[in-house]
């Protein structure tokens, strides 16, 4: 684990920073409230050019680099283990940038040469007191993200937020309409990672922050997602599992930026949000203004058609099981906890799950007796749609039951076909 705040476990060394160089934001808070990272993210505010500053330093040290915001002179490098971004000083001075920050908590500086704490806005004295305060309202105005940033920042380190500030965040939200939709969904990513993000969401959506983008969002969505979370904290062993599978990222290559946040777990959060809006087209519609891909909107849907399927499931029927399954595939996980939020006993749905993980499980995971190109090679049919007809005919008699293997298909198949396809 490394220190933040100790510059002999940085990947660069102090002597190639220029002079008026500071580290600044979350690693100093984290610093001074002593928590160690398996992976250091720094950020640091110069004077000096900063994207040439960057490229100087990503040759010196074989690291990559990438340049974040070429307006506004912020590039990062990336080592194996740390992550370091460089950003032009705003303003005549350090002071002068830290007054243009979000919340004083993310207004500190560290000297790395002297080990100096620069605080002119009193963050030190928030951090212990474990609350978000804004540094002005103007601020806000500048970037209406910092309303989300607000919650976000307050679920990841469990602060409350200051009556001020809250009000001043009311007042900004209707704004936050102006910013990109994917800043949007990176700050919900974040959000949906806390293990009690039905608090701060809740916070969020009284103070209007969800009223352009996630209208949908009401009180029993966030009740669901309240019973969720609980459930997932205190859950008994034979589900600890679950975690495991929840905590897949979705994203093979996420870009400079993106949140290692869009998981399965995440989205099944969102998910039970947005379970009150019967309107799949709705959801699709909210979720593609939010610039979430086609694999995540297909997700969520296939999770919500599921669980409106999942009654007839607990009562034990072979073919909703067999086509539940089906549908939901490697999405189980996620379902589990939509059903857990939207009150269904997981007493109930323990023995599906026990079928899900039991990778020889017929109904679970049935193999495949027959594809078109069977048919095809075997039975000398051509394309069209007695093919797709056949198959559905295959999946119906092996969710009953009636077929095991291929061997048994193909005779179906075969007695199908002589009979003039007029088999039941």
């Amino acid at each position: 684990m490394m220190n933040p705040l100790d510059p002999t476990d940085w990947p660069i060394a102090v002597d190639d920073l220029p002079a008026g160089t500071y580290l600044v934001g979350g690693a100093v808070r984290d610093g001074l409230r002593g928590i160690v990272q398996g992976d250091l993210d720094l950020d640091f505010v110069t004077p000096a050019p900063a994207i040439p500053l960057a490229q100087q330093l990503a040759r010196k040290y074989g690291a990559s680099f990438v340049i974040l915001d070429q307006v506004r002179a912020i590039a990062r490098i990336v080592f194996p283990q740390a992550t370091l971004d460089f950003a032009q000083q705003v303003g005549d001075s350090l002071e002068t940038d830290l007054h243009r920050r979000d919340f004083t908590i993310n207004a500190i500086a560290y000297h790395p040469q002297t080990q100096e704490i620069i605080d002119p806005l009193q963050g030190c004295v928030d951090i212990a007191q474990q609350q978000m305060r804004m540094i002005s309202q103007e601020n806000l105005r500048d970037d209406p993200l910092r309303v989300l940033r607000a919650y976000r920042q307050a679920s990841q380190l469990g602060f409350t937020i200051t009556p001020a500030t809250r009000q001043a965040l009311q007042t900004t939200a209707r704004q936050l309409a102006q910013v990109a939709p994917e800043r949007i969904r990176t700050e919900l990513s974040y959000l949906f990672a806390s293990p009690q993000s039905h608090v701060y969401l809740r916070w969020a959506w009284e103070d209007g922050g969800f009223a352009h983008w996630l209208p949908q969002i009401d009180e029993t969505g966030l009740q669901n997602l309240a019973r969720l979370e609980t459930w997932q904290r205190d859950k008994a062993p034979q589900w600890q599992n679950l975690d495991s599978f929840l905590a897949e990222p979705l994203l093979t290559n996420p870009g400079p930026g993106e949140p290692r946040k869009r998981t399965l777990g995440n989205l099944s959060k969102l998910a039970c949000l947005l379970h009150s809006q019967p309107e799949p087209t709705i959801i699709q519609q909210t979720l593609s203004c939010l610039t979430y891909s086609n694999r995540e909107i297909k997700l969520i849907q296939a999770l919500l058609a599921s669980l409106s399927q999942l009654t007839p499931c607990l009562a034990d029927d072979r073919r909703w099981q067999f086509f539940l399954f089906r549908q939901i595939d490697r999405a189980w996980p996620g379902l589990v906890l939509l059903a857990v939020g939207s009150g269904i006993a997981p007493e109930k749905i323990e023995s599906l799950h026990q079928a899900w993980l039991d990778p020889e499980n017929p109904i679970a995971h049935p193999p495949c007796l027959l594809t078109g190109a069977d048919l095809i090679q075997d039975f000398g049919l051509t394309p069209g749609p007695l093919i797709g007809e056949i198959l559905q005919y295959v999946l119906e008699a092996q969710a009953q039951g009636n077929l095991m293997t291929p061997m048994e298909a193909r005779a179906w198949v075969r007695a199908y076909l002589e009979a003039g396809g007029n088999q039941g």
